[in-house]
């Protein structure tokens, strides 16, 4: 496929979400989720499914524990434009016909991320609760848990309504019980895998 013709997932979603789950899910239906990976120290989920060299141009934006931008706008921008090219082109390689991003700091680059080509959006959310509760499990810092996550979603949100952006709303509990929303987000951002990755990815939700 050609790179122009490839289209972006963007996964919108707080740490600890159930995140991982949709974006592992997406990458085993055939999306190609831009290697290499950051790898967690939770055994449940040692793949973030978060491109590591992606997650750093954020990390250089936005500050993960204060959640505060302590870099240059136009520097990611500059990134994205220039990565998404060669990610565009690593999966064409692959006969992938889309390409997911996942990290929680896209919240804040919302605008960014609305100027890509053929790209939906896919929120996915989880009470703050059960966040929390993944949050201290994990050991992870406050920011991971229900107190980023309400300054994320926060975030989210008022980006989507003011720049008035279609979306999918996925709640993480209904995403693991229910093969209608899995069908469901597949439809919206158009992807359609065939038995086998279908099966890989059913397996991979279990």
């Amino acid at each position: 496929m050609k790179a122009e013709e490839i289209q972006t997932i963007v996964i919108l979603s707080s740490w600890s979400s159930g995140s991982t789950a949709v974006a592992g899910f997406l990458a085993k239906c055939g999306a190609y989720s831009c290697f290499p990976h950051l790898i967690t120290n939770d055994s449940k989920t040692p793949d973030a499914y978060e491109p590591l060299y992606y997650r750093d141009a954020l990390t250089r934006l936005v500050d993960e524990s204060t959640l505060q931008t302590t870099g240059q706008p136009f520097e990611f921008k500059a990134f994205l434009i220039s990565w998404m090219v060669e990610q565009k082109h690593a999966a064409g390689n692959c006969g992938a016909t889309h390409i997911v991003l996942k990290h929680p700091l896209q919240a804040f680059v919302l605008e960014e991320l609305a100027r890509l080509p053929k790209v939906r959006f896919v929120v996915v959310h989880r009470p703050f609760e059960e966040i929390e509760k993944t949050r201290c499990r994990r050991y992870w810092p406050p920011s991971y848990g229900a107190n980023g996550a309400k300054e994320i979603y926060n975030t989210i949100y008022s980006g989507l309504q003011e720049l008035e952006l279609d979306y999918l709303s996925v709640p993480y509990a209904k995403f693991r019980e229910q093969r209608t929303l899995r069908n469901t987000l597949l439809n919206y951002v158009d992807l359609h895998p065939n038995s086998r990755l279908r099966r890989s990815a059913e397996e991979f939700v279990r």
